[in-house]
């Protein structure tokens, strides 16, 4: 949480230097990881929130700043000597990028952009077994599992406006991004491989102000 708090004050300063033609939209997704590892222990459909902030920089560019985050339960295994290993995984993006926004009817306007993102991965894995013996209570994945690695974000959507001030934002994303794991542990080397592939498209609307 410190971690988007900082990032929002990093790039809200500029914004309330000068604090017209500005917006902050919040947005929600159906996101779909491509990966098939990914798929089979998470399911296919993660519902991903995001908040978004952009500055006009020119006449048809903004400046944006987002942050995202999504969680998903699943399960590592489907009994391993008698354990049913549940699993949940958060994703944390921080994206920065540029976008082209051009008038296409009478309230309306399309954009596309590109971005970097600096994201975050926490991995949670938790036994629920039948025993209630400390040995056989131990599950054989790692139980907690940290990273952060690069990516990239590349969007596109239409903006209608709906009063003054006011804005739909009908969009998808293509969030590239790819966590390196390692080969330490059952979990990483048996189950999801060395690593956490987290591309896919996110198809959502938002709501968003103009200030």
């Amino acid at each position: 949480m410190k971690t988007v708090l900082y990032f929002f004050l990093l790039i809200g300063m500029p914004f309330s230097l000068c604090a017209n033609d500005w917006t902050l939209d919040v947005r929600g997704a159906y996101y779909s990881p491509m990966s098939k590892d990914v798929r089979e222990i998470y399911s296919r459909a993660w519902i991903d929130y995001q908040v978004l902030t952009s500055k006009r920089v020119a006449e048809y560019w903004e400046l944006w700043g987002q942050v995202s985050w999504t969680i998903k339960k699943g399960h590592t295994s489907k009994g391993y000597f008698g354990f049913k290993d549940s699993t949940r995984a958060w994703i944390l993006p921080l994206s920065v990028g540029l976008r082209f926004i051009y008038p296409v009817a009478c309230r309306t306007r399309a954009y596309l952009g590109a971005g970097v993102s600096y994201s975050f991965l926490k991995i949670d894995n938790r036994c629920e077994d039948f025993y209630d013996y400390s040995f056989f209570s131990s599950s054989p994945f790692k139980k907690h599992i940290r990273k952060g690695a690069p990516g990239a974000l590349f969007k596109a959507g239409v903006l209608i406006d709906t009063g003054d001030n006011t804005f739909i934002d009908l969009f998808v994303d293509y969030f590239l991004q790819s966590f390196h794991l390692g080969r330490h542990d059952l979990f990483e080397e048996k189950v999801i491989g060395d690593h956490f592939r987290a591309t896919g498209f996110k198809f959502g609307a938002g709501f968003g102000v103009n200030f």
